[in-house]
């Protein structure tokens, strides 16, 4: 190609073609910009990896120290230099700013960068702005934060009606914005392939959960949800779990609202969410009837990840329940600050048969010497490979029946 502009357009058409970018990479080599070569070929290489992975995070700390002395120069045709941006795979990914800010990019910025995750703030009356962008359609993420308030009548009028948001795979709202939101996205004629959708909201409650069901088409394709605040109750779960165009679902979680034992069994009960691998139901108030009705379900099988950290009603009968439950392939389990005592350790130890389990977490109860030991002494436990007891009176004597009896356990934590 004859000049870095032509990579660049040809990268904005093309933003997933790795092969593109590092093509463009040789070229910088070749006329003089080794640093942003190499940037590139960094982060390219460390996207290939899992999170968590060692190398990756090596990779992404070279990548960095080689971006900090050049990001204004690599950021000069951007109106706010290299602030509140990020990028991905060498080149500008993510922009955050105002919506008038946003609204208000020169045409190059879109021409020039293969931008892709927009973070909204201070969008009140201006959201409409955003989305009538001609570039929406490239957009992958929208993120919404509202410092300046809750949106107009108008900003979700313009949201239900956006015919632009053809791209969106994830939706993430971090602000209050109330049941409207969520009303305004489920009838949003162009977000049908959302696959992540985030509502962290304190005013969303029940029935906004029961008016973003309403939206089958836009859930059809939806993977991963949650949903964190006090507002919603068992109605959140009962709507999950009357909406079958929530099939696709492989990750549910439900932060902090009382669900209580109603919503477990809503959930239970719910066939279209059998291909679920993580659930998280943090503080949900759920007891051992939920508990039970979740470990007797013939749907929930699949589940990798099962959390229910908070639920301090849970109590002996729902901890052995769920020790007891049906997941053949669950490798984690997290049961922190439930508030368990010995027998409810004992409970799990006489009734589990979770044999793929890997990490359990049991932070934060009130486990002693006695539960320890009952733990060591469980047959299904033999692969257990993390144990967190952090912040339980086990005691010396409970650690080392633990770690004399748990032949495969790498990591035992325990307060000093």
């Amino acid at each position: 190609m004859a000049d870095e502009n032509d990579f660049l357009a040809a990268i904005v058409d093309r933003p997933d073609d790795d092969a593109l970018r590092l093509v463009f990479a040789d070229w910088l080599d070749e006329h003089g910009q080794p640093d942003r070569a190499a940037f590139i070929r960094l982060q390219i290489r460390a996207a290939t990896l899992p999170p968590g992975d060692p190398e990756r995070a090596a990779l992404s700390g070279r990548a960095e120290e080689l971006k900090r002395p050049h990001l204004r120069e690599w950021m000069a045709d951007f109106p706010w230099g290299g602030r509140l941006t990020g990028f991905d795979r060498g080149l500008l990914a993510c922009v955050h700013g105002t919506a008038a800010q946003i609204a208000a990019l020169p045409k190059r910025v879109w021409q020039a960068h293969p931008i892709r995750h927009l973070v909204l703030d201070k969008f009140a009356g201006r959201l409409d702005r955003v989305l009538a962008l001609p570039s929406l359609p490239r957009v992958r993420h929208l993120t919404l934060f509202a410092s300046d308030g809750p949106p107009t009548a108008a900003d979700l009028e313009a949201l239900a009606t956006c015919a632009l948001l053809t791209g969106l795979e994830s939706f993430a709202n971090l602000a209050d914005c109330g049941n409207g939101l969520a009303a305004a996205l489920a009838r949003c004629p162009s977000a049908r392939g959302l696959t992540d959708l985030y509502l962290s909201d304190g005013t969303h409650d029940d029935e906004g959960t029961a008016a973003l069901c309403t939206g089958a088409d836009n859930l059809r394709r939806l993977k991963r949800l949650r949903i964190d605040g006090r507002a919603i109750g068992p109605g959140t779960a009962a709507a999950l779990a009357r909406t079958p165009a929530l099939a696709a679902l492989e990750s549910l979680q439900l932060y902090l609202g009382p669900t209580g034992d109603e919503g477990a069994a809503a959930l239970a009960g719910a066939p279209h969410l059998a291909g679920l691998r993580e659930l998280n139901l943090l503080a949900q108030g759920i007891g051992p009837a939920g508990a039970a009705a979740l470990a007797a379900t013939p749907h929930l099988t699949r589940l990798v990840r099962f959390s229910l950290s908070g639920n301090r009603t849970l109590g002996a009968g729902g901890a052995g329940a769920i020790a007891g439950g049906p997941w053949a392939e669950l490798t984690t389990l997290e049961l922190d600050a439930c508030l368990l005592f010995d027998n409810a350790a004992e409970a799990m130890a006489r009734s589990g048969r979770l044999v793929a389990l890997v990490a359990l977490d049991l932070e934060r109860n009130e486990i002693g010497p006695a539960g320890a030991a009952a733990l060591s002494r469980a047959g299904w436990l033999a692969g257990l490979r993390e144990l967190n007891l952090k912040n339980n009176p086990i005691g010396a004597v409970g650690a080392r029946a633990l770690r004399d009896g748990l032949p495969n356990l790498q990591t035992l934590r325990v307060s000093a």
